[in-house]
């Protein structure tokens, strides 16, 4: 992976429009970041220098033809560029063609005048006068003939010699596009110059965090440098709507890609499969680090400066009464009165309850910017009809995301491994992330302090409630039951077909020590014809049925006599996740039904390395608002 520096001078005025809507009046206003500053997105000059590639190759057979035919001599190898492979291509049936070369958003390197206008109006042809209600108003910070200077990234996935190659291409293709941004006909955005150079982080030693025997877990942190779309069921099909959880099985697909694209050929480490990266949550951190396109921060700094507690997932199980003041309801099996008023659960929350869940668990939502894609006919150089689509972007700023990296399933002598293939492989960077290919500075941390933190959580959790019962809450969707398990059985409505499927299924993967007491959960479907075709090889469709997070699940022990046995269960459930129950793996893929977890990841994106079925026990909510009963009363009544 080589990045390059890119600074594209820009002749004013030029336009680069924003989806947000402006001032008042304002018909065309310019695109911003959040700190004010215009910018070009990576994606209008990715698009651009595609179109400049496929001209330069085009005048480069002309050329070579009409030397031919005069007689003339031709040097030179000819100029083919491979668009599809660096570029990226359109999604034919057998899914879209990953580019090699991404790019980030264009800054300015000067603000602009603020509230600087121009005017446009339409003219009547038969009339020659001004049309009526045909007045644009634009907003131009920059004035007519000004040189402004846009400064980027472009970062290749290709080893060194390949790379240099890619670059050289790319340079040319800069070099010849005319013009950036709208308004095109009308002589707005011409570029003046291109500057491109190859840029090196400064190199900073990768934290050697120990691997304690008992614990082989690692704080791992990711800071994006731009915004990023992670992968959600479209919406109309044309907006994608980003979540700010970052899965893990989707860094483990960037490192993946990654390791592909600078090893052509060469395999992944056999135990790449086995590792589990948790899901990653946003946590503010502040003061706001500063925004430079690959200037690294330290990543110890920044770790010094970071809470290790990430977000929890709200329990389903959390209800608000008439007093407005959240309860736990996990205990409480019989539908009830919370004083003289109903329970609001979460399909019944307002903005006020919303506040107060947020607040007390810990969740961090970063700002969101909607950002606009078209494709571009080639010929007319205007947008393409019906091919408009968005992405909601999750904006990083201010934010780090914090997770797991865990090495248990690794066998013990080749866990030293691990790290150093990281570094080798990462350089302290993923690329690739998303659907908009963001960069993401990455750290690992081991440290002591983290590592007894994390035990002593472990310890109380494990501390049973009252009745020896254990309060098990999603942190992230799991795969715990089927349709068919739900569909199958006739008896009894769905609900208790539901709680039956539940119960079945703690059953199996507790080895019959845990039983179902209670439980709030949320399912969804998950399914559509890319897990139809990359995961169920075209064969019968069968959708995931998933337990969403927050999902909470009351557990009991069968037989006290097993209390060590189930401790040292749910202490592997908590630093591990939850496995797929022999059920699911039956229905979904019988002829691989055997198979441990990790090696089913070609067949169930939902696994627990992919970081799906992470778990929090016991959550202190579950003590310190938990509804007081009637039976507690008549408990100390007993003992007075």
């Amino acid at each position: 992976m080589i990045a390059y520096r890119v600074r594209l001078t820009v002749q004013g005025p030029i336009l680069t429009r924003s989806t947000a809507i402006g001032a008042y009046g304002v018909d065309a206003p310019v695109a911003r970041d959040t700190d004010g500053r215009p910018f070009i997105a990576g994606s209008h000059v990715k698009g651009k220098l595609r179109q400049a590639l496929r001209d330069l190759a085009k005048a480069d057979r002309a050329a070579r033809c009409f030397a031919m035919r005069s007689g003339q001599a031709i040097s030179g190898t000819p100029f083919k560029p491979h668009l599809k492979d660096w570029l990226g291509g359109e999604d034919h049936g057998s899914g879209q063609a990953r580019a090699r070369v991404q790019f980030a958003d264009f800054r300015a390197e000067e603000d602009g005048v603020e509230d600087a206008m121009r005017t446009r109006i339409k003219i009547d042809a038969a009339s020659g006068t001004a049309e009526d209600g045909a007045l644009q108003i634009m907003e131009t910070p920059y004035a007519a003939g000004a040189a402004i200077v846009f400064t980027g990234r472009i970062v290749i996935l290709a080893p060194p010699h390949e790379a240099s190659k890619i670059a050289d291409a790319i340079r040319r293709g800069l070099h010849w596009i005319p013009q950036l941004g709208g308004e095109r006909t009308i002589g707005f955005g011409r570029l003046l110059a291109v500057e491109m150079a190859e840029e090196t982080p400064v190199e900073r030693p990768w934290p050697t965090p120990p691997m304690p025997a008992e614990d082989d877990r690692l704080r791992l942190v990711l800071r994006f440098f731009e915004p990023f779309c992670i992968g959600v069921a479209p919406r109309e099909d044309t907006l994608y709507t980003s979540d700010t959880v970052v899965p893990g099985g989707v860094i483990k697909g960037a490192l993946a890609a990654l390791h592909n694209a600078l090893n052509s050929g060469r395999p992944l480490p056999e135990w790449f499969d086995r590792l589990r990266i948790s899901h990653l949550q946003p946590v503010a951190l502040a003061p706001k680090p500063a925004r430079e396109p690959f200037a690294f921060a330290d990543p110890a700094a920044l770790m010094a400066r970071l809470d290790i507690r990430r977000p929890r997932a709200i329990p389903l199980s959390v209800a608000f009464g008439p007093d407005e003041r959240p309860v736990d309801m996990a205990l409480v099996r019989d539908p009830c009165l919370i004083g003289d008023g109903a329970p609001a659960f979460r399909p019944d929350w307002k903005g006020r309850h919303w506040a107060q869940a947020v607040e007390l668990f810990g969740i961090h939502e970063p700002p969101r910017r909607l950002q606009l894609r078209t494709e571009i006919d080639d010929d007319t150089r205007a947008s393409k009809t019906e091919r408009l689509f968005a992405y909601e972007t999750v904006i990083p700023d201010g934010h780090l995301w914090v997770g797991e990296l865990d090495l248990a399933d690794v066998t013990q002598d080749r866990r030293g491994e691990v790290v150093p293939w990281l570094r080798a492989l990462t350089g302290g960077t993923i690329p690739g992330i998303g659907k908009t290919d963001a960069l993401a500075q990455v750290s690992l941390g081991g440290e002591g302090d983290y590592v007894s933190k994390a035990r002593e959580v472990e310890d109380k959790a494990l501390r049973p409630l009252d009745d020896g019962l254990y309060v098990l809450t999603l942190q992230t969707p799991a795969l715990l039951c089927t349709t068919d398990d739900i569909s199958a059985e006739k008896n009894g409505s769905a609900q208790q077909r539901l709680e039956r499927a539940y119960g079945h299924t703690f059953d199996q993967i507790s080895g019959g020590s845990l039983r179902l007491y209670n439980y709030f959960a949320k399912q969804r479907l998950a399914g559509g014809p890319f897990l139809l075709h990359h995961y169920m090889k075209n064969d019968d469709y069968k959708p995931f049925l998933l337990t969403e997070s927050g999902s909470v699940f009351v557990l009991e022990v069968t037989d006290k006599r097993k209390r060590n046995m189930v401790t040292d269960l749910l202490r592997d459930w908590l630093r591990h996740g939850l496995p797929l129950p022999a059920s699911v793996k039956e229905w979904h893929f019988p002829d691989r039904a055997g198979d441990d977890d990790a090696k089913l990841w070609d067949r169930c994106p939902y696994i627990r390395q992919n970081g799906y079925g992470e778990v929090v026990i016991n959550d202190r909510i579950h003590r310190t608002h938990r509804l007081p009963s009637r039976h507690d009363g008549e408990k100390k009544a007993a003992s007075r």
